[in-house]
């Protein structure tokens, strides 16, 4: 597999990876319509999110973790766990930001790993949702 993955630019190696090296912030807005958009493609009808708190359910981070993950790119990469931990909801109105930093480079049965912790806040620095997330690389 050369650097080059079809159109998608330049390919990240293992060994290019730096330990503490910070991708982001990647800024997110929640409207009413992204919300909206978002419980009615995940079919989840639950009104306790928007009519009644206008917050945005946990899953939701998918949204504004997702993005930044492409600062990375890395065709064939696995996924191999995550782990997050919700602080408080996020809600119609708040900008988040969301940085990530490569946390760790590990071989495991033979098996180039990486640990990336994502943390998201609001404008005003409270922190949302905080997470790390364990990637097999594959070059």
């Amino acid at each position: 597999m050369n650097k080059y993955g079809k159109g998608r630019g330049f390919l990240v190696t293992w060994d290019e990876l730096v330990i503490g090296q910070v991708y982001g912030p990647h800024q997110f807005h929640v409207s009413e319509d992204v919300l909206r958009k978002y419980l009615s493609a995940v079919q989840d009808k639950n009104i306790f999110y928007y009519l009644e708190n206008q917050c945005c359910p946990p899953t939701m981070a998918a949204l504004y973790f997702g993005p930044i993950l492409s600062n990375i790119p890395a065709e064939g990469r696995i996924h191999a766990k995550q782990q997050f931990c919700f602080h408080m909801p996020a809600k119609i109105g708040d900008t988040l930001h969301t940085t990530m930093t490569v946390s760790n480079k590990y071989i495991k049965r033979e098996k180039k790993y990486v640990d990336l912790s994502m943390r998201t806040e609001k404008s005003d620095g409270e922190l949302v949702v905080s997470g790390v997330s364990a990637l097999i690389w594959p070059c």
